[in-house]
């Protein structure tokens, strides 16, 4: 930050030094035509400047210096940082350092980067989330920042790593401080951050978009952590109690399945025909019937008993077969019954 400072304030000064000499004839008054004429085999204004030191030099500005290249000029900008240097800025070093450099435009620019080696934001969360975990016995924990950790620069050919310092969770609330050093042997940048760290819990959740009334399939299943404090009392966590279950709402794409949302998927439709059973270890009794309710297999539904137009109880076993429990509800006919 302070190299960046004191290379717009050397900018400044030399735009400072440019105002007080008069405007060359070359560009006192002329147009964009007359600057596109050549002005001889001089110095040559760079199309850009990638810096790779501390400091800016002459040949990083122009070429065809000879032996003064290596004059420094200004500091460099920070590692991933640019400054823009304008025409003025450029007529005011060439003076200053006698470089018989002429502008062909008055839009003549150089923009110069200071090269870097880059720590993103996902690297941070990702290095921070390490130190959690470690810090919590290996416990899986999900890492959620106060603000956007941005992304780290430094010095090109430094050591892309990071190393997370004084780490301090209040275990009551989750949340947490840190600071962040890079590289991590030998820090050249420090960042404190802040943040809440959360225990979490492997869920299964829908992979798309399950409509009212589909049957779940593995395919339809992706597995992805929640934290603990936001998976509801009623959430399934068990595969087997949601793979072949009908949805009774529709479910968007990573929501929790919740216990109200599943029912066996229906097998009798209300108003098919069904076979009535009653078993015994010595008989077993049937009755033609009709389903006054639909239902999913082991479902509990209403029955109507067609010889008698009893209507009974019984649990559905099939498509086309029903269980009752009372054999006297079925009100047999002698000629009906069999065994």
């Amino acid at each position: 930050m302070m190299r960046a400072l004191l290379f717009r304030l050397a900018a400044s000064a030399f735009l400072s030094l440019a105002l007080m000499w008069p405007v060359p004839p070359a560009l006192a008054g002329a147009d964009d035509d007359d600057f596109a004429a050549g002005f001889g085999r001089g110095p040559v204004l760079r199309p850009a400047a990638m810096i790779e030191d501390e400091v800016v030099r002459l040949g990083d500005l122009f070429d065809n210096l000879g032996d003064r290249a290596g004059t420094p000029v200004a500091w460099s900008p920070d590692p991933g940082r640019e400054v823009v240097l304008d025409v003025m800025s450029l007529m005011s070093i060439a003076r200053t350092h006698d470089v018989s450099w002429q502008p062909r435009s008055h839009r003549d620019r150089i923009v110069v980067t200071r090269a870097s080696q880059m720590i993103g934001s996902g690297d941070i969360l990702e290095a921070l989330r390490i130190a959690v975990v470690d810090r919590e016995t290996g416990r899986e924990m999900m890492v959620e920042m106060e603000s956007d950790p941005g992304v780290i620069y430094l010095p090109s050919g430094s050591d892309p790593t990071l190393d997370v310092r004084n780490l301090r969770i209040d275990e009551r609330t989750g949340r947490f401080t840190a600071v962040l050093a890079a590289p991590a042997d030998n820090p050249l940048v420090t960042r404190r951050v802040a943040g809440r760290a959360s225990p979490v819990v492997e869920v299964p959740v829908p992979a798309r978009r399950v409509m009212r009334g589909e049957v779940v399939g593995e395919q339809d299943i992706r597995w992805t952590q929640v934290r603990a404090d936001r998976v509801s009392p009623d959430t399934v966590l068990d595969l087997s109690a949601i793979l072949g279950q009908a949805v009774r709402r529709t479910i968007r794409e990573g929501d929790q399945f919740r216990a109200g949302d599943l029912h066996e998927p229906e097998v009798v439709s209300r108003g098919s025909s069904v076979v009535i059973v009653y078993r015994t270890e010595f008989m077993t009794l049937t009755v033609r019937g009709r389903a006054l309710e639909s239902g999913g297999r082991g479902s509990t539904i209403r029955v109507m008993n067609e010889q008698s137009n009893q209507t009974v109880e019984a649990s559905i076993e099939s498509a086309d077969t029903v269980i009752v429990r009372d054999s006297r509800s079925l009100a047999f006919n002698a000629g009906q019954a069999g065994n």
